[in-house]
């Protein structure tokens, strides 16, 4: 019988899925623990070996094995979705439109009365995601808008599912502020004849577009250029990607892992840097951190900027 050597002890090489550096960091308790159990889980399933074992090519150990812990702060998230873009690819679902600026934009934010609305998108009666992340290196497809169902013009219904997905790559030097900023752009895009309401503790979007902007042509090639373009006005933004889901409630929730998590990472990170407060046995979002090493680094980062003020004004 084959003997296991994973996991170890006391540390664990991770992988950035961006960039596949690699770096070997110390597992704090609760993510030995959470290790541990996957794989004795994964053994018990008889479905393949765990790395260290005599592992087969024909069965080999599933990604979360191989990569439990990711090192960029959205790397996680990031592969579900561009295992989703290409599941939804190779079953001939999903397609790709081409950037076109976009201009002009109104001069104020649109509202929409029911009774103007020639379709909805994500209404809180159907399925409905938005996510907005990054990639600190180059996974992200400059301009690319693709799309899964029928855009807009198309469709002969009122009412679709819909998910939003923007991901963008640059340089993100301070994280809060750079998600903030993000935030906003997608939030005040000013598109005449369409309203965006998003609640951001769903990690949810519903959009209406009117009457008259869908028989002037509104699509979804319009709303994706606008949020690549709202992205790259932004000084750390070089490149954005966009994703759209009309096609199905079931496609959209397909969406709902990565929405989570991604949840859970903004929530962590807006709690370090609103309440500077990194006692860990306290915090909810240990979990999250002890997961997300980047999360664990702008703490400790954070941590250290703040002892040294202290020290500073003893």
């Amino acid at each position: 019988m084959a003997t296991s050597h994973f996991p170890p002890a006391d540390s664990v090489t991770v992988t950035a899925l961006s960039t596949n550096r690699q770096a070997e960091i110390p597992l704090a308790p609760r993510a030995r623990l959470y290790i541990e159990s996957r794989v004795r889980r994964f053994r018990r399933s008889g479905k393949g070996v765990v790395p260290g074992e005599a592992a087969s090519t024909s069965n080999p150990a599933p990604p979360y094995l191989r990569k439990l812990v990711s090192m960029g702060l959205f790397d996680r998230p990031l592969n579900e979705i561009r295992a989703f873009i290409d599941g939804k690819h190779a079953g001939g679902k999903a397609r790709e439109l081409p950037f076109t600026p976009v201009l002009p934009h109104a001069d104020s934010p649109q509202v929409i009365l029911s009774e103007d609305t020639g379709l909805e998108l994500g209404n809180p009666g159907a399925a409905s995601r938005s996510l907005l992340l990054w990639d600190s290196g180059d996974g992200v497809a400059d301009g690319r808008i693709t799309l899964v169902g029928p855009d807009f013009p198309d469709t002969t219904s009122v009412s679709l599912p819909f998910a939003q997905v923007v991901m963008v790559g640059g340089k993100f030097s301070d994280e809060y502020d750079c998600y903030r900023d993000l935030r906003d752009s997608t939030y005040n895009l000013r598109l005449r004849g369409f309203m965006t309401r998003v609640f951001p503790g769903r990690q949810s979007i519903w959009c209406r577009v009117s009457k008259e902007a869908l028989a002037s042509g509104f699509s979804a090639q319009i709303l994706g250029s606008s949020l690549i373009q709202a992205m790259k006005e932004l000084s750390f933004v070089k490149s954005a990607e966009v994703l759209l889901v009309t096609s199905s409630k079931e496609d959209v929730e397909e969406l709902s892992g990565p929405a989570d998590m991604v949840l859970d990472i903004v929530e962590a990170l807006i709690k370090m840097y609103e309440e500077m407060n990194f006692d860990c046995d306290s915090c909810d979002y240990v979990e999250v951190c002890d997961s997300v090493v980047e999360l664990r680094q702008i703490r400790e980062r954070l941590q250290a900027g703040g002892d040294l003020k202290g020290r500073e004004d003893g």
